[in-house]
């Protein structure tokens, strides 16, 4: 491979890890700091039933998650009227 070709590759290496190293590093967010900027978007799992009420199930869950290293989950949305 010529010179030129590795040092434009290196330096496209350089850029990827810093990208990526910034996803590992704090995040201010008002008041709120996440440990980190990998965020969790809401799933609806629907598991608040019966009753549409979350349980120990949906701490279970996301117990499970945040010790995944999630920075911040946003947490599902639950049935207000059931339907069906």
């Amino acid at each position: 491979m010529p010179m030129r070709e590795m040092v434009e590759c290196l330096h496209c290496l350089i850029i990827i890890a810093m990208s990526i190293s910034k996803l590992f590093k704090p995040l201010q967010i008002g008041p709120l700091t996440a440990r980190n900027r990998i965020f969790m978007a809401p799933l609806t799992r629907n598991r608040s039933v019966p009753g549409n009420v979350p349980n120990a199930l949906n701490l279970e869950y996301y117990q499970q998650r945040a010790k995944g290293g999630a920075g911040l989950i946003v947490s599902e949305a639950t049935l207000i009227v059931q339907q069906g």
